[in-house]
């Protein structure tokens, strides 16, 4: 059992793109013997390729509006079929569902 997600990192406040946005899956087996992790670089049209271009000249204004930035951004992805993204969410899902580990 396990959840995942959609994130991606950085060292300072930059837009969400396709560049950087991951899914990933953290997880345990079911005997709790095995800590699984998985991740895998995944796209959205609506998403920038290069978030860069979202700052401009003025990365202060940018820094500025992060929490209305971030949370319209977050309600974006979420409202999207997860078939929508590329690959499919529901294919990785799928992928994270068949994965057997034998001992």
């Amino acid at each position: 059992s396990g959840m995942r997600y959609l994130t991606m990192y950085g060292q300072d406040i930059y837009p969400v793109d396709n560049q950087h946005l991951f899914y990933t899956y953290q997880g345990i087996t079911h005997d709790g013997h095995y800590y699984v992790s998985a991740v895998f670089p995944i796209t959205h049209p609506d998403l920038p390729d290069d978030g860069f271009a979202l700052i401009g000249d003025n990365y202060l204004e940018f820094t500025n509006n992060w929490e209305i930035y971030l949370l319209g951004t977050l309600r974006l992805l979420g409202e999207q079929p997860l078939e929508s993204y590329f690959p499919s969410m529901l294919l990785l899902d799928e992928l994270m569902a068949s994965l057997k580990i034998d001992r």
